[in-house]
């Protein structure tokens, strides 16, 4: 009989709940609406949509061995608990969730901060499979990043290690939503190249975007993408922009911790060249050739899984710090 990892993404949007089995494998899912109403609301949604796949495990022989958690928030891995959720209505400051959660389900539970629990999937079964130093880094409404350092997920003092959104990269740029100036964040997030694109419209620039103006909201990262990929000038030099910025923020990372990869997810990400050329140059031209030389630019394998997998894995791997290694 197998186990399977009960796995939550929960973020400000959308609650998905899988069940993964120990070789990373989605065995089945089910994704609504995040509850409004705070953490109690998404632990009773959490625990009726676990009732039905529990229900598809036993049919399929599966055995439920635990709980995990991806959480778009700072979180305390060992506590369960989960600080200021920036896109979550209705938490508090801190959120004791994982106990909660855990009297919910009669499971153990283990929460992760979602950036976390994503390297730590594709350092399980995705694009870093085998590697045990890796820099991920997700680029979407917000940026974020995850460190496998040794074979190990790196959390840092107080869990909150590999917040590269919030490298400045011009400490004379716009204010970011954390209080500081020239954060990575503001420059180079889907939310960012939206505005820059927006205020180009606003500002009557040549580009073919000119007609969403009556759309505002219509000028989204996505479609900066589908513009520069049509041959717009002002929608590829946004994007160009934005890869540049991304890799000069990881030029210090690959400086200071010499990874053997960088793995790139996110929904920006798709873009694919468009990012992905400007920011491997912007990256290489300032390192050291060896590091250069040596350090792979790799988009993320798993999808919209990676959430997931990650929290999964944070069950099937039985502790974090066996995130990655050699296979």
């Amino acid at each position: 009989m197998r186990d399977a990892a009960l796995a939550i993404d929960l973020g400000g949007t959308k609650l998905l709940v899988g069940l993964v089995d120990p070789n990373g494998r989605v065995l089945a899912r089910q994704r609504i609406a995040t509850p409004p109403g705070g953490p109690e609301a998404v632990a009773r949604a959490i625990r009726v949509l676990a009732r039905s796949l529990r229900a598809d495990a036993g049919a399929a022989g599966a055995t439920i061995s635990g709980a995990g958690v991806a959480v778009a928030g700072p979180t305390d891995h060992e506590r369960g608990v989960v600080y200021h959720p920036p896109n979550l209505a209705g938490w508090g400051r801190e959120t004791s969730f994982g106990p909660l959660l855990a009297r919910e389900l009669e499971e153990t539970v283990q929460i992760e901060n979602d950036a976390n629990a994503a390297a730590l999937g594709e350092a399980w079964v995705g694009a870093g499979r085998g590697v045990p130093d890796l820099v991920y880094i997700t680029v979407s409404t917000g940026i974020g990043g995850g460190l496998i350092l040794g074979g190990r997920l790196h959390r840092g003092a107080n869990g909150t290690a590999g917040e590269i959104g919030h490298v400045v990269v011009d400490p004379d740029g716009p204010q970011c939503h954390c209080g500081n100036r020239g954060c990575l964040e503001v420059f180079a997030s889907g939310t960012a190249l939206a505005r820059q694109a927006r205020e180009a419209v606003g500002r009557g620039a040549p580009t073919s975007l000119q007609a969403l103006a009556a759309h505002p909201n219509e000028i989204t990262a996505a479609a900066v993408a589908r513009a520069a990929r049509d041959g717009d000038a002002l929608a590829a030099g946004l994007y160009r922009e934005a890869g540049t910025r991304i890799g000069v923020a990881l030029g210090n990372l690959v400086a200071l911790l010499n990874p053997k990869m960088i793995i790139v997810g996110g929904g920006v990400s798709s873009a694919g060249d468009l990012l992905f050329h400007p920011l491997r140059a912007a990256m290489r031209a300032r390192v050291y050739p060896r590091q250069a030389l040596e350090v792979v630019v790799a988009p993320a394998a798993l999808g919209e899984d990676v959430g997931i997998i990650g929290a999964a894995a944070l069950v099937h791997l039985g502790s974090a710090d066996r995130a990655a290694g050699p296979t």
